[in-house]
């Protein structure tokens, strides 16, 4: 009984840590698509034009896209754990960053921050799953975890505009950076970088192993 019990904990906290994962990618696209939603108000509250404004919005993607390469090399020698709650932290300080601006240059700022920081969702939560996870259902998993970030993208539109009508768009987007602080609280709280994935469940050979025995693999002498 209490193998069994120990054994639905442990899959039960794989499962919460990969959640922990999907929402920072739900969180990546939520972030994307918030600012053509509120458009309108940012032209008019930054006295910006049309092509300014898309210097706003192109600003997350220039981030976003350039920190791919470095952010796969940085889980790699640091772990998914410090990386995801990192840059959920670097999200959510842009976004109230974006939200506090008065002008133009400070809000791009922060939604460079913001396109740092959420990067990291999807290529995140495919190493949490690789460790955590078993194998063969990697590839739903990762499924699952892409459509959770198109929820993600679907929620900060149509809802978002409803939010920003009750609350403003600034109380909006600073609300959204203190989800993402207390997203990275809970990555660094509870996730972490060693689990039950493959690579523990297969362990090489150590050197007392029969498998690794020269005695094991040698031919028997004639007559033995």
């Amino acid at each position: 009984m209490t193998a069994t019990a120990d054994s639905t904990r442990t899959t039960a906290i794989a499962w919460f840590i990969w959640a922990l994962g999907a929402t920072h990618y739900f969180y990546a696209f939520f972030q994307r698509v918030t600012p053509s939603v509120i458009d309108q108000e940012l032209m008019r509250d930054f006295s910006a034009t049309g092509s300014e404004l898309g210097s706003l919005g192109g600003a997350y993607f220039f981030t976003y896209a350039g920190l791919q390469f470095p952010l796969g090399i940085l889980l790699d020698r640091y772990g998914p754990r410090r990386i995801m709650a990192i840059s959920a932290l670097l999200a959510g300080l842009g976004s109230i960053g974006f939200g506090l601006a008065d002008n133009l240059t400070p809000a791009i700022l922060g939604r460079l921050l913001v396109g740092a920081g959420v990067g990291v969702g999807l290529i995140g939560t495919m190493k949490l799953t690789m460790i955590w996870l078993p194998p063969h259902r990697f590839a739903t998993i990762t499924g699952v975890t892409m459509f959770i970030g198109v929820l993600g993208a679907l929620l900060g539109q149509t809802p978002v505009r409803f939010v920003v009508d009750e609350l403003g768009w600034r109380e909006t987007v600073i609300w959204a950076g203190v989800f993402g602080l207390i997203l990275a609280l809970a990555i660094w709280l509870i996730v972490r970088d060693r689990g039950i994935g493959p690579q523990l469940r297969n362990p090489k050979p150590s050197a007392r192993s029969p498998r690794a025995s020269p005695q094991f693999w040698s031919t028997p002498k004639p007559g033995i």
